[in-house]
């Protein structure tokens, strides 16, 4: 057998401790260190006292008893928490004096349970501290982005005031090159005004709770391309959008779709006709294509990094800043996004807010 045989003799009925050792099926015990020949003859309680603070004597003493094999589940000796030794035993009559011990030894097992508890816990404890970490190092960055933008906006609005001042007052001193650099310097504060207002918009992505309503996206793209078209009306455009509804935060969601058909807008503005397409892909993802000026595909990594620009800001005005907002309302849902494009031959952007 596997599991370990001891057969014990009471030899007085009336002391459960009168129980001692007369047969086992193995020669070397390791719980005391010795051969089985040095315990034979000896009882129990004297071999091992321990055993004293266990069942295992009532339970004897109920087989030899009722003569009915009686078990104990479970027997620790040691650290509760990493015991010695933990044994499933169970007491089987043989005669009215005899009792066999089926010893079957659990502590690998528990030992390896206990363990993973112990690590279990300590990697709940290490993760309680990293977003406690996370949760101050965001709590940081908010106050960082908003002292900043009002530390910036000061020396911004006195430098766009001040300009200003001097176009009006000095208008007809100022001519040629002096009128186009202070036209410079106007559009460069704009700029960074706007570039701040992009920054804090991106920050605030992260702490806003999370809703999740049922949205027909049809619906909402078809708005947000007829307020595009209205700003350019004479434009021509082709937008062919599937019957296809999402469970989502139906804010974030119209700021998703806002920057990338705008990015679809934007990028096709020198065709003939702008085509946008809007549908359903395999795994449940959504796909928005274009006919617009695409892009190098080796640099698809760039796109949804803060102010990642891959054309030139005087081709295209925006911060680059709106795929950014994309990749981070996606990953806020639990999703993923991917690029794909050709250059002069449109692009494509597949995406889910589903996990």
């Amino acid at each position: 057998m596997n599991e370990r045989v001891v057969v014990l003799r009471r030899t007085d009925s009336a002391d459960p401790e009168s129980l001692i050792f007369v047969w086992a099926n193995y020669e070397w015990d390791p719980d005391n260190e010795l051969h089985v020949d040095e315990l034979l003859g000896r009882r129990l309680v004297d071999a091992f006292p321990r055993v004293r603070e266990t069942a295992l004597l009532p339970a004897y003493a109920e087989a030899l008893d009722t003569q009915l094999s009686v078990g104990v589940p479970e027997v620790r000796y040691g650290d509760a928490r990493l015991p010695d030794r933990v044994y499933q035993i169970q007491a089987v009559p043989l005669a009215e004096d005899l009792v066999a011990s089926v010893v079957h030894d659990l502590t690998p097992e528990r030992r390896a349970q206990a363990a993973l508890q112990i690590l279990n816990r300590d990697l709940e404890t290490r993760i309680l501290y990293a977003t406690a970490n996370v949760r101050a190092a965001n709590e940081e960055l908010e106050s960082f982005a908003y002292s900043v933008s009002h530390d910036l906006r000061a020396p911004l609005r006195a430098m766009t005031g001040f300009a200003q001042y001097l176009v009006e007052s000095y208008a007809d001193q100022l001519e040629g090159e002096p009128r186009y650099l202070l036209g410079r310097i106007q559009s460069a504060a704009v700029r960074m005004g706007n570039l701040i207002d992009a920054l804090l918009q991106l920050s605030r992505l992260t702490r806003q709770p999370l809703s999740r309503e049922r949205i027909d996206l049809r619906v909402l793209c078809e708005e947000i391309v007829a307020s595009l078209a209205e700003a350019e009306p004479a434009r021509k455009c082709e937008l062919e959008v599937e019957d296809i509804s999402i469970v989502a935060d139906p804010d974030l969601t119209r700021v998703l779709l806002v920057n990338l058909l705008g990015n679809a807008w934007k990028f096709s503005s020198d065709r003939r006709i702008t085509r946008i397409t809007v549908r359903r892909v395999a795994n449940g993802c959504i796909q928005i294509l274009d006919n617009g000026e695409g892009f190098d595909p080796a640099y698809a990594d760039q796109l949804f990094r803060p102010f990642g620009r891959l054309h030139e800001a005087d081709q295209y005005d925006g911060m680059g800043i709106g795929l950014a907002i994309v990749d981070r309302i996606v990953k806020r849902h639990g999703g993923r996004i991917a690029a794909e494009g050709t250059p002069g031959k449109g692009a494509s952007f597949t995406w889910t807010l589903d996990a």
